[in-house]
């Protein structure tokens, strides 16, 4: 995702057309990497990034989805369920409860 509040960060949502496997409208990539592969979550973009910190983010999303995602890439979606506790938890927690 870019725009003007988002400066050069990079968003990568999961999704299913088959609505009862969604408990939400998407999930994020970040939520499979953090259930997954937490080491590979990227740091949030900085300051005085340029666009080119954007391809970088995609080459890494890329690769990462490759390796960890292969099973929702070919349809598989069974973890769907733990990514939406993940949004769920985060959302608790925003709320402060």
């Amino acid at each position: 995702m870019l725009g003007i509040h988002w400066r050069y960060g990079v968003e990568v949502r999961l999704a299913s057309v088959d609505p009862a496997l969604m408990q939400e409208k998407t999930y994020y990539l970040d939520d499979l990497l953090d259930v997954r592969a937490p080491e590979l979550l990227p740091d949030p973009p900085k300051g005085d990034d340029t666009p080119d910190v954007q391809k970088k983010l995609l080459d890494r999303y890329a690769a990462a989805l490759e390796k960890h995602g292969a099973d929702v890439l070919s349809g598989d979606f069974t973890i769907f369920p733990q990514l939406a506790a993940a949004v769920a938890a985060r959302r608790k927690q925003r709320e402060g409860k």
